[in-house]
């Protein structure tokens, strides 16, 4: 039996880290779509929302999302580091935090979905104030994920005031 000494075991941990965080970053590789990465990681999203957690509880829902906003600042930073880059595109798990805020108590049918993943979308890209100066000042997994909790309750408020006038 081969052992490894600890000097030996550092690269190959952290190879293995970065490789799961890049996978996990990338929602599970649909970020490396070349078009629109940020748009697929939407839709990824809401498909993954609507036939898996739109059946939680109010306090589960609340649990994941506020688990998945904690652990996807970690994966974010973890992936754009071993990316080489300040943010990257291919990074999506930011847009999956984002779009389950849009969805925070909401009615979860199919249309509600969409009009969350359009407005998510409005926001996510034009990054209305404060998501813009968030992005900026804000360090590593912190600035990619915070605009786009930032884009999820403007779209969740958005579409609030669409159900409400319908």
């Amino acid at each position: 039996m081969v052992s490894l000494s600890n000097h030996e075991r550092g690269p190959v941990a952290s190879h293995f880290l970065d490789k799961t965080a890049v996978f996990l970053a990338t929602g599970c590789g649909v970020g490396f779509i070349p078009w629109a990465p940020g748009t697929w990681g939407t839709f990824a999203a809401a498909a993954l929302f609507g036939f898996l957690l739109r059946g939680l509880s109010n306090g589960a829902y609340v649990g994941l999302v506020a688990g998945l906003f904690a652990a996807s600042i970690w994966i974010s930073q973890r992936a754009a580091l071993a990316m080489g880059r300040i943010d990257p595109k291919e990074v999506v798990i930011d847009e999956f935090v984002g779009f389950y805020v849009t969805m925070f108590f909401l009615p979860s049918d199919w249309m509600t979905i969409a009009a969350g993943v359009l407005f998510f979308r409005i926001f996510d890209i034009t990054k209305v104030f404060p998501a813009r100066p968030l992005d900026k000042k804000l360090p590593g997994g912190w600035g990619i994920v915070v605009d786009d909790v930032v884009a999820g309750v403007y779209a969740n408020l958005s579409v609030r005031l669409i159900l409400a006038i319908t």
